[in-house]
């Protein structure tokens, strides 16, 4: 894989949730890019990758929670906890880079990107349901 790319068929189609989805894949592949023009570099070249991919998820988690508030969503409670795990699993990998028991490589990007995909197939996929349900998702 050259680079990473959000299928079509996973947009929200609501607000900047799309957007905020390919501004995470876009922080993978800045990253992707930096570990192929620097395969040996150190872990610290890593970490603001890292760290722009944990603020960018927070950023989206937070406006996401909000919006499904505003709307009513019925199960923005469960989503919530998903929001948490993700983040939580997100620190967890971080701390394990820093202590060396993980590598900042390509295996560890396919990792972020699947938690990615995982955040929009199975917790996003019920709020576009419920978007459609209401007809507030923009002409596709």
């Amino acid at each position: 894989m050259d680079r990473y790319e959000l299928p079509a068929s996973l947009s929200i189609a609501y607000g900047n949730i799309d957007a905020e989805h390919q501004g995470l894949v876009d922080t993978l592949n800045a990253a992707l890019r930096m570990s192929r023009s620097e395969p040996n570099a150190p872990v610290n070249y890593f970490l603001p990758f890292l760290r722009n991919l944990r603020d960018g998820m927070k950023h989206h988690f937070l406006h996401e929670e909000q919006e499904m508030a505003k709307l009513g969503y019925p199960e923005l409670a469960q989503h919530k906890l998903h929001h948490a795990n993700c983040a939580r699993r997100l620190e967890e990998i971080q701390a394990a880079i820093v202590a060396g028991e993980k590598t900042a490589d390509k295996d560890l990007l396919d990792e972020l990107f699947d938690m990615i995909l995982d955040d929009i197939i199975r917790a996003d996929s019920g709020f576009k349901s419920f978007l459609h349900s209401r007809n507030l998702v923009a002409p596709g």
